[in-house]
């Protein structure tokens, strides 16, 4: 079974927030980037390449 670790992160461009990086076990770079507060979220995907959206 693959398990989940979230770290905080830097703050959130828009709001100052509190970012989130949500990493899988088996993989070195996050699969997901949430603001706590305004709920920016940043999808990583595979070719390095982000993709914001509310």
């Amino acid at each position: 079974m693959i398990g989940f670790d979230i770290r905080r992160e830097n703050k959130c461009p828009r709001c100052s927030g509190t970012i989130f990086k949500v990493y899988r076990g088996d993989l070195e770079e996050p699969i997901m980037t949430i603001c706590r507060f305004c709920r920016l979220r940043h999808e990583t995907f595979k070719d390095g390449k982000k993709a914001t959206s509310l």
